[in-house]
């Protein structure tokens, strides 16, 4: 596992973006989330026996259900956008074809 990640910031660090102009900009970029995760890795050891677990994976589970509500309610959305889900009548009018007089253009 360690080596893979290894690996892959090797990649990230080494290889040059084709759709950036400033490969210098890249670099610090590169280099500065290394920091980074670096800075965090070194605070994760340092202090996290001090964080509650039970309170962080509660906590945690929220987020991750308001999460899933969100991709619930987004696909719907998607669905009914794309056809998938769209009834052939309009909400709200379709009381008004049902009872609408034969050759009328209730519609």
């Amino acid at each position: 596992m360690v080596t893979r990640e290894g690996m892959e910031t090797a990649f990230i660090t080494r290889v040059p973006l084709p759709q950036n102009r400033h490969p210098r900009t890249s670099r610090w970029g590169a280099f500065g989330g290394l920091g980074l995760a670096a800075a965090l890795a070194w605070a994760w050891v340092r202090y996290g026996q001090l964080v509650n677990l039970a309170l962080f994976f509660k906590v945690t589970s929220v987020f991750l259900v308001l999460f899933a509500l969100q991709l619930v309610i987004y696909s719907f959305h998607e669905a009914t956008k794309r056809t998938f889900c769209r009834s052939t009548t309009r909400i709200g009018t379709w009381p008004l074809i049902l009872m609408a007089p034969e050759g009328s253009t209730a519609r």
